[in-house]
């Protein structure tokens, strides 16, 4: 049997490779042209749906990172200030321990920064989302007094939000909602999770939902109702949530 020259299997796999890159490039150029002016959630949604696509196929790290300069390419052509600020949001949020070498400030600057450009042109959701990651990582550092002054600027801003509009209510209650149970306080923590729960849920959201019912179940035991307690396991299973453990 005669062999194939290796050279020509080199070729053809470039030519593969190249090919690959073209559709590649093709689809993401259509996808981008279809985003601006999107509302908040819808945005959201196809950011992380553009991210799965790329951690579904290898890219170089100048690949990753010119893509997502090219989506705030785009938003700043339409003069789509929000998604611009989004873009950036999602790329901090992201990629900031994998492509550390591209930042010179904290996460914590960053996420500060982010939040008052937001604020200066009224983005409540992106001013929420980033205060909310900052909360976060205060009380992950033990800075508990930080946290709590972050959630309590949160809360108003959380509550003029539409629940439709803002998928991630789910998440910042259900977070809440953990603060305070972590210090024992059931029935305030009772409170912030049951919002959560009662809320719309999209797919991104369902492993916040189970955290919800998984804190919130935990919550009615320490308060001696059981029967309470069953319903939100009951339900984790029921609706084939992930599964939440504390």
């Amino acid at each position: 049997m005669r062999k194939i020259p290796v050279i020509l299997c080199f070729a053809a796999t470039l030519l593969a490779a190249s090919l690959s890159a073209q559709n590649r490039e093709a689809g993401t150029e259509e996808w981008r042209r279809s985003l601006p002016n999107k509302p908040y959630a819808e945005a959201c949604d196809s950011l992380r749906n553009f991210l799965n696509r790329i951690e579904s196929v290898p890219w170089s790290e100048e690949e990753e990172v010119a893509a997502w300069h090219s989506l705030k390419d785009y938003a700043v052509r339409y003069r789509d200030r929000k998604l611009e600020q989004l873009v950036d949001f999602f790329f901090i949020h992201i990629y900031r321990y994998k492509y550390v070498h591209l930042y010179e400030r904290t996460i914590f600057e960053l996420y500060h920064e982010l939040a008052e450009r937001a604020e200066r042109i009224q983005h409540v959701e992106l001013q929420v989302t980033c205060l909310h990651s900052l909360a976060n990582r205060y009380f992950e550092m033990q800075n508990y007094e930080a946290s709590f002054t972050l959630y309590k600027k949160i809360e108003p801003l959380l509550e003029s939000l539409p629940d439709g509009a803002f998928p991630d209510k789910v998440d910042i209650y259900q977070a809440m909602g953990d603060i305070f149970y972590w210090f024992r306080e059931y029935e305030t923590a009772a409170a912030h999770l049951k919002k959560a729960v009662r809320l719309p849920v999209s797919y991104w959201h369902r492993r916040g939902r189970a955290a919800a019912l998984n804190t919130l179940g935990l919550c009615f035991i320490q308060t001696n109702l059981p029967d309470s307690a069953e319903v939100c396991f009951r339900t984790i299973v029921d609706e084939d949530l992930p599964y939440a453990e504390r």
